[in-house]
């Protein structure tokens, strides 16, 4: 671990650092883009990315039930543990949770956008519904991992950040890094950053230490 540690310190030292792989998205940018987004399910997915939520192949996210969120008590309960929202998020998953119709943007051959419907069944439990389909039990089933990556790729395209979910993911866990460092007064090594990306749950811990010296070199 170390010596892949010490490595990927030396390859963020060259010029040709990627920087689209790196990007670190921050809440003002990130806010504004998603003013973008004409869903409300949408708004939703890449919100929850943006605050870590995951659980390894999107698993938290495909799996989250509308019941699990508690706009009262202002919680969200996963498998294997339970987060804390404020008003901002509990609105925002309120309107994701009463959207019946979603809204498609297409482009005829002059290529002017128009807007296209479809309806959500509503008798689907989960917070992320689909189109129904014969394939997805007419709406009722949650996504396939496959799915829930197409559906992330447009949503983040249409932002127009250059941000992929795994930037999302790692900002989160960037930002979290910051939190713990200010309130042990000290700044981790890259070793024990690593770490605590892994006690966070973060998969990606290698490219979030990457991100963490790529923003600090930059500082």
């Amino acid at each position: 671990r170390d010596e892949i540690i010490k490595m990927t310190e030396e390859s963020l030292k060259q010029e040709d650092t990627d920087e689209y792989e790196l990007r670190y998205v921050n809440w003002n940018d990130f806010k504004k883009a998603i003013g973008r987004l004409e869903n409300p399910i949408d708004v939703a997915i890449v919100y929850l990315l943006r605050m870590g939520v995951n659980g390894g192949r999107f698993k938290e996210l495909i799996n989250l039930k509308s019941s699990d969120i508690d706009l009262k008590k202002k919680t969200i309960k996963f498998e294997n543990r339970t987060i804390e929202i404020d008003d901002e998020v509990c609105d925002i998953l309120k309107e994701a949770i009463e959207q019946d119709k979603y809204t498609v943007m297409l482009h005829n051959e002059s290529s002017t956008p128009y807007a296209s419907e479809f309806e959500f069944n509503m008798a689907c439990p989960y917070l992320i519904k689909q189109k129904p389909k014969k394939n997805n039990n007419y709406g009722l089933n949650p996504y396939t991992f496959s799915g829930i990556t197409n559906r992330i790729f447009r949503i983040t395209n249409e932002m127009d950040i250059g941000a992929t979910a795994m930037n999302l993911l790692q900002s989160y866990a960037v930002d979290r890094l910051i939190e713990h460092e200010k309130e042990i007064g000290k700044k981790l090594s890259t070793s024990e950053a690593f770490d605590f990306f892994k006690s966070i749950g973060c998969k990606g811990s290698f490219d979030a230490v990457r991100l963490r010296i790529y923003l600090d070199s930059r500082n």
